[in-house]
């Protein structure tokens, strides 16, 4: 189920060609010497399997685009973000999550917060080290912010329970969010209540 703000993939492709948008809108030409590390950038292979296959690659890829535009990369956290949980650096990840937490936070953002948390707790991602105190904090005030009245949101915000140990407080929350959710979406929701409950009966 996907929680992401945008997806990864997205963020990925359109952070990339945002970069060289910025780079070279401000030059009247384009030299070899200037296009050699944009030429670096265009090496990725525009689909997010190259990232799943090949993320060590990916994010080297990335780390030569950083050297040669260091003024344009550092406002490219959420790239960062994707390559480091790629390659299983959550430890680095966490500390930028933390950050936009607080900022999303500030500005009263949900779906930026659900997104953090979801990416932390989801359980399709490989990850044995989850930051579950950031992904309650994400997910308990998205949840506030919407007033408790987004199914999607409150499954981050159970499945963060879940992960924590309190499964009673999953159920609850999980219950109450397949109350309010319709489709596919409710179907996610069932089979997800449906795990939870057969973890509290072993």
């Amino acid at each position: 189920m996907n929680r992401l703000n945008p997806t990864r993939s997205t963020a990925l492709i359109f952070g990339l060609l945002l970069c060289l948008a910025w780079q070279f809108a401000g030059c009247n030409s384009v030299n070899e010497k200037s296009a050699a590390p944009a030429r670096v950038v265009l090496n990725f292979n525009p689909d997010w399997r190259f990232i799943k296959d090949d993320p060590a690659g990916a994010q080297a890829a990335f780390a030569k685009f950083e050297s040669a535009y260091p003024a344009v990369a550092k406002h490219q956290d959420d790239l960062k973000l994707s390559l480091m949980t790629a390659n299983g650096q959550w430890d680095k990840a966490y500390a930028i999550f933390a950050k936009q937490v607080d900022g999303a936070i500030a500005r009263k953002d949900s779906m930026t917060l659900n997104s953090i948390a979801w990416q932390i707790v989801d359980p399709s991602v490989k990850n044995e080290h989850r930051d579950l105190e950031l992904a309650l904090r994400a997910a308990t005030k998205a949840d506030e912010f919407t007033e408790g009245k987004n199914p999607a949101i409150m499954d981050t915000l159970a499945r963060t329970y879940y992960w924590k140990g309190d499964v009673n407080k999953a159920i609850e929350i999980e219950t109450k969010a397949i109350g309010l959710a319709t489709g596919d979406l409710k179907t996610d929701l069932e089979k997800s209540l449906a795990e939870f409950k057969t973890k509290n009966t072993q």
